[in-house]
């Protein structure tokens, strides 16, 4: 009997001893408390954030933690320049729940900066949280279509450029320049200043510049923030190994499943828009399909994209090649789909 009353008592005393216990603060990690004359009452939801993506909203709840029944006022301070906030709900009795919102009107330096959100009630008690608002070093991003360029000698080529700015768009006039273009070579912008996003049109001239491959820098500019996005492309530029195919129209070949070689001529040649060494050619006979073609000059090897509609009865094409100097010749081996569905093996070979 005696150690039932002894163990409850302690029992008892345990629970008294519980119920005294303040109830933990969960504001959410890693933010920090400053300081704290405001007692009873927690806040959750806060946390550190990038505000690169503006607008950024952050909802929170003021839980009451004890038994005081104050009005509470949020607030937010040390914001930078550029920045603003505003408080859905300013104040309120707990528990009660508001949310923060916070946006770019102009874009300040880059950096990380430590703000603070504040609860206080009329008697000027407050609780100060310690935030950390990251603004990302550039919030434009610039990039181009094609990456290598390939351009002959003495010739001209276009890439397209594209100026992408999140919301807010306003936040800042972007210049556009190109840099790193070899000697002897030539080129233009089609435009080169905005407001927010924008798209353009570089055209180069390799002009006398030497044969080879050139890292080009195109470079989007915010002179108001001193800061800058760059994108690189590679320009090549380079001889022709195929064009010997274009001083011989006759002595062709096309082979349909292993059949008889049926010779043909070429009627039409021509380079594919800002490629170079694709050519496409036209057999001048509606048996025989035509398309275009890529020739490696360096491995000597050669890409036939999946072409759509080759014509002579079929709906696709695709297949590789070789290329030899001895004799000077381009086989083609393709496998083409035709419009019923059947598939046959073609072979081309083209006697230069």
């Amino acid at each position: 009997m005696k150690k039932s009353i002894i163990f409850l008592s302690a029992l008892f005393l345990f629970g008294l001893g519980s119920c005294k216990k303040d109830k933990k603060d969960t504001t959410t990690p890693p933010v920090t408390v400053d300081s704290n004359t405001l007692v009873g009452y927690s806040v959750n939801g806060l946390k550190d954030f990038n505000l690169s993506s503006s607008p950024i909203s952050m909802p929170i709840d003021v839980k009451k933690t004890g038994n005081a029944q104050t009005k509470l006022t949020i607030s937010v301070q040390d914001l930078p320049k550029g920045v603003s906030a505003t408080v859905d709900t300013k104040s309120g009795i707990p528990d009660f729940t508001s949310v923060l919102n916070f946006q770019i009107d102009t874009l300040p330096p880059a950096k990380v900066y430590p703000i603070k959100v504040i609860i206080s009630d009329s008697a000027n008690n407050k609780k100060t949280y310690l935030l950390n608002m990251t603004i990302d070093s550039f919030r434009y991003n610039i990039t181009v279509l094609y990456s290598p360029l390939r351009v002959y000698k003495n010739s001209t080529v276009e890439n397209y450029f594209v100026v992408n700015v999140p919301p807010p768009s306003s936040v800042g006039f972007v210049e556009v320049n190109l840099s790193g273009l070899p000697s002897g070579a030539s080129a233009s912008l089609s435009k080169t200043s905005a407001f927010g996003a924008f798209s353009g049109e570089v055209t180069l001239n390799s002009g006398t510049a030497a044969f080879g491959t050139y890292p080009i820098k195109i470079t989007a500019n915010c002179a108001s923030t001193m800061q800058s996005k760059s994108y690189e492309f590679q320009l090549k530029i380079e001889d022709s190994c195929f064009r010997p195919i274009l001083k011989n129209y006759a002595n062709n070949t096309f082979a349909e499943d292993g059949g008889t070689p049926i010779p043909f001529s070429l009627y039409g040649i021509s380079e594919a828009s800002g490629e170079v060494n694709m050519i496409s050619f036209y057999t001048g006979t509606s048996s025989i399909p035509y398309f275009a073609f890529y020739v490696n000059c360096d491995s000597k090897t050669i890409e036939v994209p999946f072409t759509s509609y080759p014509g002579a009865g079929y709906k696709s094409i695709s297949g590789t090649g070789t290329y030899t100097t001895s004799p000077a010749s381009i086989t083609l081996n393709c496998v083409g789909i035709t419009n019923d569905g059947v598939t046959k093996n073609l072979v081309y070979k083209f006697n230069l």
